[in-house]
């Protein structure tokens, strides 16, 4: 089982990941979605090592002003799909473990669709297709006409992506699995995984902290107890449906969250850029219950180190206790480490469900 995390391509989201241990590295597959600055991605290419990445481009509607897709214009189908190309190419001579990621707006031509499919099949020797989950007929029919166009099935990995879901959502999870049982059964040897998140657009009231539950795990537990070939996925503390721009106008709240035991807790507090109020939320996150522990991961040794300095500085005194941009990071490293450990006892916990099962089923026939 590998843990896939998707994460926008950004200074703090690629920190997050390059201060993973190796260990973790071996058990995870980030999936980055390009948006931002090019200077980031580079940074993590050079840095990330010889581990796995799949490397996509953002299409969330919140993105579509963003300065890289307006420059390289990668969903532009001209010449099946050469400027992402040109891309991917960009990121493999850097690092050569990456994985293109195929995928399309639903206007896309279905020439250009496949065109670009075979390049990436002659190009690379592993690829994989990213598709919105539930699956309109519309992309059913692009799905089952790369599957059949790609020269070796083994080489391709499916994401089926829920994108952000709800707690009234598992009717999606329903529908799907029909679908994904219909392409399993034409092609047996897919392998995969499931992606979603149920991290909320908004934030508890100034001052105030909430417990929210992280409904991805038991929501995608439907589908992968069914197709042991595919594997978990979220997006790693993030909402992919949240700006992630700051205007000059708005106010910048200090914001904590902490993941533990498939719920996040989160906590609001200070005035605008407030920075110093990270002090009292690190102490905060200790002081849980759920607390992992000062070495459990890079972030907690962070939110350690944070939580011992002055909680009132002195005048013009400055302490690295970070902005809200360093807390993003710190958040998805935790959320990350802690989320690889749940799923793995989770996974477990219903693997030896299933085998009791059956030994009560023979014993009863």
């Amino acid at each position: 089982m590998r843990y896939l995390v998707a994460l926008r391509v950004g200074q703090n989201d690629v920190k997050a990941l390059l201060n993973l241990e190796n260990s973790i590295k071996d058990k995870i597959t980030p999936l980055l979605i390009m948006k931002g600055k090019i200077k980031h991605l580079d940074n993590f290419l050079a840095s990330w090592g010889n581990y796995e990445y799949l490397i996509d481009v953002s299409r969330f509607t919140n993105d579509e002003e963003d300065e890289f897709i307006i420059a390289y214009d990668p969903e532009n189908p001209h010449g099946g799909y050469q400027n992402k190309i040109d891309f991917f190419n960009y990121a493999f001579q850097k690092n050569p473990n990456a994985i293109p990621v195929l995928a399309w707006n639903s206007s896309a031509p279905l020439r250009d669709i496949i065109q670009f499919a075979i390049k990436l099949d002659n190009q690379y020797e592993k690829i994989a297709i990213r598709i919105k989950t539930p699956i309109s007929n519309h992309d059913n029919n692009i799905l089952n006409a790369i599957l059949a166009a790609i020269s070796d099935i083994n080489k391709i990995q499916v994401i089926f992506d829920f994108e952000h879901i709800s707690a009234t959502d598992l009717t999606k999870f329903d529908k799907a699995l029909i679908e994904i049982n219909q392409i399993f059964s034409t092609y047996p040897d897919l392998t995969g995984h499931t992606l979603s998140t149920s991290f909320p657009i908004d934030k508890p009231q100034n001052g105030t902290d909430r417990n929210v539950i992280c409904y991805d795990p038991f929501f995608q537990a439907k589908i992968l107890k069914k197709h042991s070939a595919l594997s978990y996925g979220d997006y790693g503390a993030t909402n992919p449906s949240s700006p992630m721009e700051f205007e000059p106008w708005m106010q910048i709240i200090p914001f904590v969250n902490y993941y533990a035991e498939f719920e996040w807790w989160q906590k609001r507090d200070g005035g605008d850029k407030e920075y110093y109020k990270y002090v009292s939320l690190a102490r905060d996150i200790k002081s849980l219950k759920t607390y992992h522990g000062d070495q459990f991961c890079w972030a907690n040794t962070e939110i350690h180190r944070i939580s011992n300095l002055n909680i009132t500085p002195a005048i013009g005194a400055k302490q690295k206790h970070g902005s809200n941009g360093t807390w993003n990071g710190i958040k998805i490293n935790q959320h990350i480490c802690a989320m690889l450990n749940d799923i793995t006892a989770f996974a477990q916990a219903n693997y030896r469900m299933s085998d009791d099962d059956s030994d009560d089923s023979e014993d009863n026939q």
